[in-house]
């Protein structure tokens, strides 16, 4: 394998957080293709793939879901022991995967398998609403293999209020129907690194560019674009 060329990830990634300070996205798009000619190495093409693919899902919206998508896996193929690309791909497609979960219970939300998914997937914490024997109860604090909640009674007017009863044990080890207090669907992602990134606007938080603790040496192995496949 012929080493670094003439390009320099450090320099790079100095010019790369300028430009993104600046919120000047195309030409930090640019900047990538300009490494990809110039880095003959798989470390360095990896982390460019991953960059490319972190400002297609953050920043440039006439991107879609498979330039993303695309740009994740190449950066695996060429660098399977990049962690950072595995968390990126990895985050992006449950952002997208939690977006038709969301849709499916929006459709119909006595969907028992959405309901069930949803459930495991949602933290149970204090003020969540639980459906239980037929029954809905409001979360007043997470114990061991369950939680305290007390008994919600319907109002006239179709909506639940609190009851006076005192908070019950319920298990919850197994979740039935969860439905968080309060929440928001998310768009097609808007994930942003806090620092790794490099500002531009600082939209949330989630996404893993820099590269810490990159072990050289590490053994490759195929890319994951089976996985991806079944997705």
């Amino acid at each position: 394998m012929t080493t670094g060329g003439d390009f320099d990830y450090k320099a790079f990634r100095k010019d790369w957080d300028n430009l993104l300070e600046r919120q000047k996205y195309k030409e930090a798009e640019k900047l990538c293709h300009e490494g990809l000619a110039k880095s003959p190495l798989d470390q360095s093409r990896g982390r460019l793939y991953n960059h490319l693919g972190y400002l297609y899902e953050n920043f440039l919206d006439d991107k879609t879901f498979d330039d993303i998508l695309e740009h994740y896996v190449l950066s695996l193929q060429v660098d399977e022991s990049n962690a950072n690309s595995h968390y990126n791909l990895a985050n992006f497609l449950l952002e997208q995967g939690m977006q038709h979960l969301l849709r499916a219970l929006e459709l119909n939300p006595n969907h028992g398998k959405a309901n069930k998914r949803y459930a495991n997937l949602t933290p149970i914490k204090a003020n969540t609403t639980l459906d239980f024997n037929g029954h809905k109860y409001q979360v007043v604090e997470v114990v061991e293999d369950g939680v305290r909640a007390t008994r919600l009674r319907k109002r006239a007017d179709g909506g639940y209020e609190l009851s006076e009863d005192a908070p019950v044990y319920v298990e919850v080890s197994q979740p039935e129907k969860v439905h968080p207090s309060s929440g928001k669907k998310s768009q097609r992602t808007n994930n942003m690194a806090n620092g790794d990134g490099g500002g531009g606007g600082g939209r949330m938080n989630g996404m893993e560019i820099e590269d810490g603790g990159y072990n050289n040496n590490g053994a490759k192995r195929g890319c994951c674009v089976k996985c991806v496949g079944y997705w």
